[in-house]
């Protein structure tokens, strides 16, 4: 019993999941509210044809006298900086080449422009250098805040940064850019569309043309930043150059070399065209001009080694290969940061349960979260959710430490069955059993007409119907896809198939006979469900 235990533990190749008290590892970013929200998704048209179900991390600075601020922790990452087509006007173009890669850090940037209820709060803290000037009563303080010299820009973070305490400024271009994308390609981070429905600006056809409200739009990008499109054009730190020629690559603010008297604005406006609000797209003005629409939003330095959590491949845990997902399936999840750098295994409840939640990593399969058995930096284990059942595809996202990651999509189908191998390498020796509860090896070959016991997994749907995350207790769930088990040439004759005991819900057990007729050796093992057949290339040895 202790071999067959020690063994099922190996076989996805991590530290054992154990049952008691979850483990935990240490938060490597401050202390953080976490708010869900939904992403859209436009066409062509502009018009919104899904919303997907996105978190991320923020926290809320009291202003004082009711006021607050909400900032956003951007995590760390890199992206393509500048576009190489789709620029209507030719000249503009040049403004955004050449394309070159940017790696930038963590910090915070505001959920929101700077609005004039803000503006009007942080004017009564103590001059420094500037005054700030005033806007009416009967303004709304929802509103944002434009008109806004860039003197009077640097006096509100001055006056932030005193009152805080916190190191509030304005983001550079590339952490503009970087944050508006949040991941995406697109002209803007919604898609290639644009509309009045997700944007504030001038679509040529509509008056009258005037500020909204901060969010109003309900269209926040994957970083939970609203209004990056539209509504307000908002200062950069950068001085202006005319091209991307010698950009830092670190995301720092370009302030040598250019226009002193110059400074780089993005997002577009109410009073622009759609062009102007593209993700890529520059405007700048004199630092000694203010100008309907302009306003600002202020960034802070955040001491963070949260990276961008990003999916790179989801594989079958026992056979490594790509391919569609089945109900029930484990699976290994690779990518850049989509754990903690301390890793940590699963462990079950009283109740003989897994949870969804370890370390702060959830896995999501079209919003369902998944059992989760292992987590670390660039790895995560877990069971695919039965709630698949009858789906053709899935999306999938991963949260770390309440940031998630861009989608992937995925196929699903009925059955996609593997056998866990004895070094996890999906090909070569089974992870198996003989009749004696020895592990089956080239040394130890099972006896023709034996009893070996296999180790699987994506049989699909069980009856009773699976469980999430539930370790496996009588009645044993069994697939409901016919299942067949070839060894060599030969039909084997199955003993048991089912969940294998104790053991969580998508690991599959099955004992089956060798048959007599096969000869000495090593001899493929094949396993079909369904019309599904296991990958070839594994094998056990027979005496």
């Amino acid at each position: 019993m202790a071999t067959r235990r020690k063994m099922i533990l190996q076989l996805l190749g991590l530290a054992a999941w154990t049952r008691g008290r979850r483990l935990s590892a240490g938060n490597p970013v401050p202390v953080l509210q976490s708010r869900q929200f939904l992403v859209p998704l436009v066409d062509d048209h502009g018009q919104v044809i899904s919303r997907n179900a996105a978190s991320a991390s923020y926290f809320v600075e009291d202003l004082g006298g009711g006021i607050t601020l909400q900032m956003a922790l951007v995590p760390g990452g890199g992206f393509q900086m500048g576009s190489s087509s789709n620029v209507p006007i030719p000249p503009l173009l040049m403004w955004e080449q050449p394309v070159h890669h940017v790696s930038v850090k963590p910090f915070a940037l505001g959920v929101f422009p700077v609005t004039v209820g803000q503006w009007r709060q942080v004017s009564s803290y103590p001059r420094i250098s500037h005054s700030l000037h005033g806007v009416p009563a009967s303004l709304d303080g929802q509103l944002p805040i434009d008109v806004v010299f860039w003197d009077e820009v640097d006096e509100f973070c001055q006056r932030l940064q005193a009152y805080t305490g916190r190191s509030y400024r304005l983001p550079s271009e590339a952490e503009w850019e970087y944050a508006c994308r949040a991941g995406t390609t697109t002209k803007y981070h919604f898609g290639d569309g644009i509309s009045l429905q997700v944007a504030n600006y001038n679509d040529g056809m509509t008056r009258p043309l005037a500020l909204t409200i901060v969010g109003s739009k309900q269209a926040p990008n994957r970083f939970g930043l609203h209004d990056m499109h539209g509504n307000v054009l908002e200062w950069c730190a950068d001085w202006v150059h005319e091209t991307y020629d010698g950009a830092p690559l670190d995301g720092m603010a370009w302030n040598y070399s250019g226009d002193l008297f110059s400074r780089v604005a993005r997002g577009g406006s109410y009073l622009f065209g759609a062009d102007s609000a593209r993700s890529a797209a520059r405007y700048h003005d004199d630092v000694r001009e203010a100008f309907g629409g302009g306003g600002f939003r202020v960034a802070m330095d955040l001491s963070s080694s949260l990276l961008d959590p990003s999916i790179q491949e989801v594989v079958n845990a026992a056979s490594a290969a790509v391919g569609p997902l089945s109900p029930g399936e484990i699976v290994t999840v690779r990518g850049i940061a989509i754990g903690p750098t301390t890793p940590a295994s699963a462990v079950s409840d009283q109740s003989g349960v897994f949870g969804n939640r370890l370390s702060g990593i959830r896995l999501l399969f079209d919003g369902t979260p998944a059992p989760l058995l292992y987590v670390s930096e660039r790895q995560v284990n877990a069971v695919v959710p039965y709630a698949l059942s009858g789906k053709t595809s899935t999306q999938i996202i991963i949260e770390s430490q309440g940031q998630t990651s861009m989608p992937i999509s995925m196929p699903v189908t009925e059955a996609s069955p593997a056998f866990f191998t004895a070094d996890s390498s999906g090909r070569g020796q089974a992870a198996s059993l003989n009749q004696d509860s020895t592990l089956n090896s080239d040394g130890n070959p099972a006896p023709r007409g034996s009893i070996v016991s296999f180790f699987a997994t994506g049989e699909g749907q069980t009856n009773p119907s699976g469980l999430d995350g539930k370790l496996a207790s009588s009645p044993l769930p069994f697939p409901l896809l016919p299942v067949q088990l070839l060894i060599g040439e030969a039909t084997a004759e199955i003993q048991y198939i089912g969940g294998a005991p104790g053991e969580i819900a998508g690991l599959l057990q099955i004992n089956a006979r060798v048959p007599v007729a096969v000869s000495a050796g090593w001899q493929s093992v094949v396993l079909r469900v369904g019309e599904a057949t296991s990958p070839a290339g594994v094998f056990i040895a027979v005496s």
